[in-house]
């Protein structure tokens, strides 16, 4: 006979119950659980392929698509519409125009088709500032190199600068404006193959047409950051902008001395046109990367 100690006794005695337990649940599991109908769904669906579309289902799907992508266009294209017509009430009350100023030379206009340069817009505004704001100011400038004392003196170097990117975004424009006219490099060239049917030439046409959009683009980009930035510098000169970066100038209350009222007022006026040109500027270019 084999003797127990009570300790052993109590371990075995332990591991039964445990045991007993654990196969009760078990036996549970296996009559609670069906395990077979659950194998049977899982076996099925994993076999299931749906059945094909009916073909009301495709019509229905391949129409929802295609409305999809002309009210993404209509609305794209209402947008663009509904800026157009703001940057119009903006261009009246700034600057009394009824509509868009159109560019010197517009080559493009006989390519037929209503084609239209995507940037024709800013640059024609460009142009119309240009050569019809800014030289009522251009007295002014001088008046402010010859006799203008800046508080801050990287002010008056920033304003150099700033003179010296206007007079180089003028050249590129009367460039632009020359290159286009019809005897100039773009306007004789699209005259030349604008009305041909032959693939080289519709290439060679694109292609002008592509250089011609990136040289309106960098001019009008080049002009918004110009008014940005001058328009700060304006504004500061009048102390209405004053920071550690921009001050006022020193001697703006003794500049043309008698005339020294007036003075203040053309350069409010000019600082309020710059700013103005900017907004509309940056809202045109805005209005014109809306592709539709």
């Amino acid at each position: 006979m084999w003797s127990y100690s009570a300790s052993s006794y109590e371990e075995i005695s332990e591991k039964v119950n445990s045991s007993s337990a654990e196969i009760s649940l078990l036996n549970t599991f296996a009559e609670k659980i069906p395990l077979k109908k659950f194998g049977k769904v899982i076996f099925e669906n994993s076999l299931y392929s749906p059945l094909p579309l009916s073909y009301s289902d495709l019509w229905f799907q391949k129409f929802k698509e295609q409305w999809k992508v002309v009210l993404d266009k209509r609305l794209k294209m209402w947008n663009k519409d509904f800026k157009k017509s703001e940057i119009k009430k903006k261009l009246k009350t700034y600057f009394s125009l009824e509509d868009f100023p159109k560019y010197p030379s517009r080559p493009w206009k006989k390519i037929g088709g209503d084609y239209n340069e995507k940037y024709e817009c800013s640059i024609g505004f460009l142009n119309y500032y240009l050569k019809n704001e800014f030289p009522k100011y251009k007295q002014l400038l001088s008046t402010i190199t010859l006799e203008g004392k800046f508080s801050i003196k990287e002010n008056m170097y920033e304003f150099s600068d700033m003179i010296s990117k206007l007079n180089s975004i003028i050249s590129k424009n009367d460039f632009l404006v020359e290159r286009l006219s019809s005897s100039g490099e773009y306007g004789s060239e699209i005259a030349h193959y604008a009305s041909s049917e032959k693939e080289p030439d519709k290439e060679k046409l694109r292609s002008i047409l592509f250089e011609i959009e990136g040289n309106a683009l960098d001019l009008a980009d080049s002009f918004a950051k110009f008014l940005t930035g001058f328009e700060n510098l304006l504004f500061a000169m009048l102390g209405e902008k004053s920071t550690v970066y921009y001050g006022p100038l020193a001697n703006l209350n003794k500049i043309m001395g008698a005339d020294n009222k007036e003075f203040k007022e053309n350069l409010a006026k000019f600082a309020y046109s710059i700013k103005f040109a900017s907004e509309v500027l940056q809202a045109i270019i805005e209005m014109e990367n809306i592709s539709v």
